[in-house]
Formats: structure tokens, C-alpha cells, sequence
């Protein structure tokens, strides 16, 4: 956990430098006082429509294990997104399956595997807006094209790699646990025991893989979440006078987002976030100031408001960072 904190600061700070370098800083301040920071507004008035969109969509995917409601659905998702922002090692995603198996009774592995679950739907939306770019592109640059063809591949490859695995786990739990076991033999027999009953648990979170009607639902989800997501950055343009932005340009910076969140970081996706983002617009041929100007008030609308929201739902529920973290 150490070395992960301490190389994610690194790789913070290296992406901290590349986004300030050569950068005036009272131009800087400018621009940023120049935003018309009315349209933050219905940005944070969006932002718990997202969260909910996306407690439901868990929803459908812990079903088979337990219809859970959505208000300990919702507060989970968002101790887990604000985890992200606060702890080290982007550990968000266990701590939100251990706030729901704690809340809820149910086994914490099995709701961490419906979580990968959601991030494999989350990177198929990713796909298909790349997609989506390389079919309507917002730039004339072929360079740009040919990089996120092989994006798209890379992450076809992964995606397609990924869901084999979860199947082939889902459909054959006894040879996949006579495999792990195998392969655990090396380690003491109380741990491998416990590693075998975690991965039996992660099996039996994969439930809703098989159940069609389940699995077009949480694509539907999948769609109104990231449209959501496009819609904040969209809400955000006219607040720097960039109106003229078609909407594959929006969606090309929140596709430019996910691959700089996907980087190891500090707590808060410090540094790639804001590199992403600016380098992002700069390829639509937005100025400098402008797009560092974006990228800071884009982060904070995106960080600061599902953070607060987290610590007030940690504070209701009398869970502190030491527990979670522990």
C-alpha cells in the first residue's frame, strides 16, 4: 500500500509540472477569474442524479445476491467515489464493498465482483465513444485517429479478455477453484483456504452474468451515466466562452479524462486529471490558459462536491477513514 501511495504521488507530481510548465500564473489567475461560475450550478445539481443513476445500476447487478435499496446503495456509491479522492492506492472500490456487505450482511467479495462487473460496462462505454470519435471525428489531425484505433483495440482486447475470464469463472467455479487451488498450494494452508473462499464469494457475485433482461438494464444504465458525464463537461463550456465545441469534442475530453484517471495518481486523481483534461482541449484547438482554466474548475466540480457528500454519509453512518482503512 506504501510503495502504490508513494509512486502514485511521484507520478502526480510528474503530471502536476507537465500541466504547469512554462505557465504564467497571473495569466493563469485571470482566465480562471474571468469564468462565469454560474453554470458550477446545475453542474452540482447533476451530480446526485449521477450517483443515483449509478446506485441503481448496482442495484440490478447485486439482485441475484440481494435486492438491496437504493439509499444504502446511493451512500456506499458515494463513500466509495469520495474514498478514491481521500485514501491512497485507489482503494474507492473495496471500500465500497465493505460499506454495502457491512450495512447489508452480504459477502464484501461478492459485491466487489459486481463492481468489476460495473467497471467492465463503464469500459465498454469508453469503446464505443472512441468509437464514436474515429467515426465523427472533432479534428482534422490523422495522427490523433490512427492513436485511438489502437486504443480501441487495446481496450477491445482487454474488455473481451475480461469478460471470457468472468465467464469461464461464473460456469465453472469448481475447475477454476481446483486451478486456484493448485496454484495456492505453495502458500500456507489457512491462507490458501481463505484466498479459495474469497474467489467461491467473487463467483457468486458474478450472478447476473447469463441474465439477459439484467444485463441490457445496466447497459442502459451504463449509457445514461456516461451521457450524464458529458453533459457536466457540456453544462461547463459556455462558463469559458467555448459554445462553439460540437459534442464529439465533449466527448472526446471525457474520453481523454478516463485515460488520465486510469494513470496511477495521488488521492484525487492529482495531476493526470488536469494533464488529460487541458491536453485534451489543446487538441481541439482550445488556448492554453483556457484549457488549464477548464481543467482545474472541471476537477473540482468532479472532486470536491462527491467528497463532501462522502464524508457527510461516513459521518451518518458511524464509519471513520481509520476503520475503512484498516
Amino acid at each position: 500500500m506504501k510503495a502504490k501511495f508513494w509512486i502514485g504521488i511521484i507520478i502526480s507530481i510528474v503530471f502536476l509540472y507537465l500541466f504547469f510548465r512554462k505557465v504564467d500564473f497571473y495569466e493563469l489567475w485571470r482566465s480562471l477569474k474571468g469564468v462565469n461560475y454560474f453554470y458550477i450550478i446545475p453542474i452540482i445539481m447533476l451530480m446526485p442524479v449521477m450517483f443515483f443513476v449509478r446506485a441503481e445500476r448496482w442495484r440490478c447487478l447485486l439482485i441475484p445476491i440481494r435486492n438491496i435499496g437504493i439509499p444504502s446503495l446511493f451512500s456506499a456509491t458515494v463513500i466509495g467515489f469520495a474514498a478514491n479522492n481521500i485514501l491512497p492506492a485507489r482503494i474507492g472500490e473495496i471500500v465500497r464493498a465493505y460499506v454495502i456487505g457491512r450495512k447489508e450482511n452480504i459477502s464484501k467479495s461478492s459485491a466487489l465482483a459486481t463492481i468489476i462487473v460495473e467497471r467492465f460496462f463503464d469500459g465498454l462505454m469508453v469503446i464505443l465513444f472512441i468509437l464514436l470519435i474515429i467515426a465523427f471525428p472533432p479534428f482534422k489531425e490523422v495522427e490523433i485517429i490512427e492513436r485511438l484505433k489502437g486504443a480501441a483495440l487495446l481496450l477491445s482486447g482487454i474488455f473481451i479478455g475480461g469478460v471470457v475470464a468472468m465467464i469461464f469463472l461464473k460456469y465453472n467455479t469448481t475447475v477454476a477453484l481446483e486451478w486456484a487451488k493448485f496454484l495456492f498450494s505453495p502458500l500456507p494452508p489457512r491462507f490458501s483456504e481463505k484466498l479459495l473462499g474469497i474467489l467461491k464469494s467473487f463467483a457468486e457475485g458474478l450472478g447476473v452474468i447469463g441474465k439477459g433482461g439484467y444485463i441490457f438494464l445496466i447497459f442502459i444504465y451504463s449509457i445514461i451515466i456516461w451521457f450524464l458525464a458529458v453533459l457536466v463537461a457540456y453544462i461547463l463550456l459556455p462558463a469559458f466562452s467555448l459554445k462553439g465545441l460540437p459534442i464529439m469534442a465533449v466527448i472526446f475530453i471525457q474520453v481523454a479524462i478516463a485515460f488520465g484517471v486510469s494513470v496511477p495518481s495521488a488521492p484525487g486523481y492529482v495531476g493526470t486529471f488536469h494533464y488529460a483534461c487541458a491536453l485534451g482541449l489543446g487538441l481541439l484547438g482550445v488556448d492554453s490558459y483556457t484549457a488549464k482554466s477548464f481543467a482545474i474548475v472541471m476537477w473540482a466540480v468532479s472532486i470536491i462536491p462527491v467528497t463532501v457528500l462522502g464524508l457527510f454519509f461516513l459521518w451518518r453512518d458511524n464509519l471513520s477513514l481509520r476503520e475503512i482503512k484498516e
